[in-house]
């Protein structure tokens, strides 16, 4: 199996994910009834987001492997 590339991200670009998942969780697209709790859980990882990145320093980066569990951060 070929290995494939790690995903790294930025502080900017976490920051623009937690506000992308914000987003999403004050859709009315998810406001029926049936996705109440998708989007109580986007707009919960949202916050849980900007906490975490509320203090980054400008060059911090987040590398995620493969398989999602190893993560390195600098």
């Amino acid at each position: 199996m070929a290995k494939t590339q790690p995903t790294i991200l930025h502080a900017n670009e976490v920051q623009a994910l937690g506000e992308r998942l914000r987003a999403r969780g004050e859709s009315r697209l998810l406001a029926s009834d049936d996705n109440k709790h998708l989007s109580a859980d986007l707009r919960l990882a949202a916050k849980v987001i900007a906490a975490l990145t509320a203090n980054l320093p400008r060059g911090f980066v987040v590398t995620i492997e493969n398989g999602g569990l190893g993560r390195e951060w600098r």
